[in-house]
């Protein structure tokens, strides 16, 4: 099902200098996707440094996502931020219900992206969440279909 990306998937953790600072706040991360013709893509995945390690791994996880559906063909679909913010959102409540230690982070985090009132992040998110909330295990059939 996941593909196997090799040599062909990087990552990097940057400083803040390297980031944007826009309309939407301080980014915490992003994909590059690189095509090369017929050959397969690659992905450089970058991360902001100095971040707490569970706010790191949901960073991560949002990323890797996105490599994910660009090598499925899906990563333009229009609801991709809050997709992402989904798979991430999946991580964190296992850890909310599986790591006594981390639980109240994790809750935390959940709580912001629960009110979240950016349309990409946010709302998108939260329909993403609403529609998949009786059977996450379809998430990628389900944005293949309707992101």
């Amino acid at each position: 099902m996941y593909p196997g990306y090799g040599d062909r998937l990087t990552w990097s953790m940057d400083r803040d200098g390297e980031f944007t600072l826009d309309g939407d706040g301080q980014e915490l991360g992003r994909c590059t996707t690189t095509t090369h013709g017929d050959l397969p893509k690659t992905y450089r995945i970058q991360v902001l440094t100095f971040m707490r390690p569970l706010s790191f791994q949901q960073t991560l996880i949002h990323e890797l996502t996105h490599a994910l559906t660009h090598e499925f063909g899906i990563g333009d679909k229009p609801m991709i931020e809050g997709f992402c913010n989904y798979v991430a959102y999946l991580y964190l409540e296992h850890v909310r219900t599986s790591d006594f230690v981390r639980a109240a982070e994790a809750a935390r985090a959940i709580q912001r992206m629960a009110e979240n009132p950016n349309q990409a992040y946010g709302v998108n998110f939260r329909h993403i969440r609403d529609q998949l909330r009786l059977d996450p295990t379809q998430a990628l059939d389900w944005f293949k279909s309707n992101g």
